[in-house]
């Protein structure tokens, strides 16, 4: 809803459809940044059945009741932003669809290279003998005066 600060938040299933779709339109063009975040979304936060516009219970809270924890992902994608609330019933699921997503989409990321312990420490030395070599280059040569 433009203006009113409020936005919908998507099902589970729509998220992840759109999620994907966020990431073809990113592999499509050069820049293809897709930002993520995960937060605990407070629990007055979460619209309940049962529940007035505000997310109070009406007739006072229940005694004894538990309330369930709740969370909120993003994806943020050149000014586009959609987002999920995910139930704690819900979430090792959601995790597992994100996880598998995630991993088909994301292959852009390089491979670092290992470099074994013995390369790692012929790198230090020559890089300590350029060193050495840059600073005895910068003083004049003597020269003999008769």
């Amino acid at each position: 809803m433009p203006g009113t600060g409020r936005r919908e938040h998507l099902d589970d299933a729509t998220f992840i459809k759109e999620l994907e779709r966020m990431y073809a339109l990113g592999r499509s063009e050069a820049s293809g940044n897709v930002a993520l975040s995960f937060s605990k979304l407070p629990q007055k936060w979460v619209k309940m059945k049962g529940s007035d516009k505000k997310g109070k219970k009406k007739g006072g809270p229940v005694s004894g009741a538990v309330e369930k924890a709740h969370a909120i992902v993003r994806a943020k994608r050149k000014g586009k932003t959609i987002s999920c609330i995910v139930g704690e019933e819900d979430l090792l699921k959601f995790q597992a669809n994100l996880a598998s997503t995630l991993k088909a989409n994301i292959d852009t990321l390089k491979k670092a290279d290992k470099m074994s312990k013995k390369d790692k420490k012929a790198l230090k030395k020559a890089q300590k003998s350029d060193t050495a070599k840059k600073d005895t280059e910068g003083e004049p040569a003597p020269t003999e005066q008769e």
